[in-house]
């Protein structure tokens, strides 16, 4: 599978809600689907919250990109991670700064990482190093 089917173009630059962010996670990285529903059947009776895909979901698999050189993946999925840290809903920003950017503290491709991020997912990013 190429990197373009992996993971789909945002349709729009609407401004996220945190109730939207595992919808638009699932939505813009279709690969994640088959890990949502594991972690949702660990889960039941009540779907997995944001944190909880972020953290088991997301994380593994932005991990899997780094360690694979997946340059196209990561910088699109860093694409979407921009549009959350630029949401007006202070709570995706915090989901932004504590599940996907703190975990990638002392990871060993947070170099590559940081070169895919846009200009807010930095200034998060050296919210989360102080």
């Amino acid at each position: 599978m190429g990197a373009q089917e992996a993971m789909r173009t945002p349709r729009s630059r609407r401004d996220f809600k945190y109730e939207d962010a595992v919808e638009a996670l699932l939505e813009y990285v279709p690969a994640l689907q088959d890990g949502y529903e594991r972690e949702r059947s660990r889960s039941h009776p009540d779907p997995p919250g944001a944190y909880i895909v972020y953290e088991d979901v997301l994380r593994p698999h932005l991990v899997h990109l780094l360690t694979d050189e997946k340059a196209e993946a990561l910088s699109q999925l860093f694409d979407f991670v921009e549009l959350l840290a630029n949401s007006t809903d202070e709570r995706l920003h915090d989901l932004v700064r504590i599940a996907v950017l703190t975990p990638l503290v002392g990871e060993p491709g947070l170099k590559k990482a940081k070169r895919c991020m846009g200009p807010t997912t930095r200034r998060f990013l050296s919210m989360v190093t102080q």
